[in-house]
């Protein structure tokens, strides 16, 4: 099945200001051709053509970054799961075929959606996400500072976990041999699907959930998958696919793997490892240049990839074919698993800090694991914030609610950069901060990838004080702690 994506993948359509290039897919990963699909309210409705492919006009004003929500017509018997609901984030309308918005359907009742992992996380996410939110300006209880063991059982996982993963030993923060994964939740993935999600999809509930633990019981892995995903690119998150936008050259899946520091390499001799046949069919041509690629040091790796597989200015774009064989590689169920696998020592190093912070919300560890993606473990940042806390209890007469700890963190990880980064890097951890604001021009909402004001060991909701004139005096660079020295 995943052959035929190479050869329908579109080729790089003319750009055309307002306008959206959508490819509609089974995830099977056969082009859905003949199908209507367009935009709810304002906006055209579109035939795709036999690639699958369709050019749907946006509403007047509608801009890059902005979300869109897309709809199947007439409703056949199809469910979209990529985007989930169809909201969909608007890419560049610049000329370039990675412009393009990957719309995943299944058709109902189809089990082979139990072997996607793409299906699989939308699922999950769904699933988190129906959870109900925080009442607003409640008192918080006092909470003490002892991190989030209880309710925690270790299921299926090896404390080895984090040495022996895909990412590279450099990669492990200096200092940190005593900070330990916390165990995983009593609740696995599987077990919060509802019977909502598994009718929508046409599934039995139980199947549905097995499904989803035995690929990885960890529910919070899911959920970032599909929120990289959604900051990253908006399409399915196992199939990203970019070029040198941040100096690392080609990045590929939800992990970023990427060249410049041998991620990349790793990532994919695993795949080999696991399944050389399909791995060698899809580099087709390249199969013997991919290997003798594996073998090299990083630094030639990292300059032959580049010179081979991208082009433009600074090496921005992937050109073809690699981009389609790295897309095809994220549709192959073995190596979705391989990056999942991949990614599970980063969720469990988050994890582990947000359990020493005593910090304890769903978008607390979304905003640990995006920190130490980002800018590094930051151990600085954690280890001030115990005196970040006692100084806000002096001034204010209170403890810190979690969103306030949470904007204290951010603005001690913002200070850490240099002045050039300062504003992409404060947009970034705001929006983690507080849930949602705008990442690379694009609007984002934390709750749409499940991680909400939630407690991550119960799911119930966490209340915040509602204090804006203390909020509003974090976000305008207030740090505590700093100013009581």
């Amino acid at each position: 099945m995943a052959g035929a994506l190479a050869a329908a993948w579109p080729l790089p359509a003319i750009a055309e200001r307002g306008v959206l290039v959508v490819h509609v897919r089974l995830a099977s990963n056969e082009p859905l051709p003949r199908l209507r699909i367009g935009t709810v309210g304002d906006g055209s409705i579109e035939f795709t053509d036999n690639a699958g492919r369709a050019r749907i006009r946006l509403a007047a004003h509608t801009q890059p970054g902005g979300r869109v929500t897309l709809q199947i017509v007439p409703p056949p018997d199809l469910v979209m799961v990529s985007p989930w609901e169809g909201q969909a984030i608007v890419p560049s309308f610049d000329d370039d075929s990675g412009n393009v918005v990957t719309i995943v359907v299944v058709q109902r009742k189809d089990k082979r959606m139990l072997e996607d992992a793409s299906v699989l996380a939308a699922a999950v996410a769904a699933a988190a996400r129906a959870s109900p939110r925080p009442a607003p300006a409640t008192a918080p209880a006092s909470r003490p500072n002892s991190g989030l063991a209880s309710g925690f059982v270790r299921v299926g996982w090896q404390a080895s976990a984090a040495a022996d993963g895909l990412l590279a030993q450099a990669e492990q923060p200096s200092g940190s041999a005593g900070l330990q994964p916390s165990p995983r939740p009593l609740r696995t993935a599987g077990s919060i699907i509802t019977d909502r999600i598994a009718d929508l999809l046409g599934l039995d509930r139980k199947e549905l959930a097995r499904a989803i633990d035995q690929v990885n019981e960890d529910s919070v892995t899911w959920r970032l998958v599909v929120l990289t995903g959604k900051l990253e690119t908006a399409g399915d998150p196992f199939t990203m696919v970019v070029g040198n936008i941040d100096g690392r050259g080609l990045s590929f899946g939800p992990l970023f793997a990427n060249a410049r520091d041998g991620s990349l390499q790793r990532l994919l001799r695993r795949f080999r490892e696991v399944d050389a046949d399909r791995f060698d069919r899809i580099m087709g041509d390249d199969s013997g240049w991919m290997r003798q690629w594996l073998e090299q040091p990083d630094t030639d790796a990292f300059k032959l990839l580049g010179d081979r597989a991208l082009e433009g200015p600074r090496g921005t774009r992937v050109r073809e074919p690699w981009r389609s064989r790295f897309v095809e590689l994220g549709r192959h169920p073995a190596f979705q698993r391989v990056q999942l696998d991949a990614m599970q020592p980063r969720t469990d190093r988050a994890r582990a800090t947000l359990q020493s912070s005593g910090l304890r919300s769903e978008r607390a560890l979304a905003f640990v694991y995006d920190l130490i993606y980002q800018q590094g473990f930051q151990t600085p940042v954690w280890s001030a914030l115990p005196a970040d806390r006692a100084a806000f209890e002096r001034e204010i007469g209170r403890s810190p609610d979690e969103q306030e700890l949470l904007v204290i963190a951010a603005q001690r990880a913002i200070a850490r950069v240099p002045d050039s980064l300062r504003r992409q890097v404060t947009q970034r951890r705001m929006a983690f901060a507080l849930g949602q604001g705008t990442v690379y021009g694009r609007a984002i909402d934390l709750e749409d990838a499940g991680f909400g004001m939630r407690d991550l060991d119960t799911g119930e909701p966490i209340a915040l004080r509602g204090d804006d004139a203390v909020l509003e005096r974090l976000k305008a660079g207030w740090i505590p702690g700093r100013e009581a020295k």
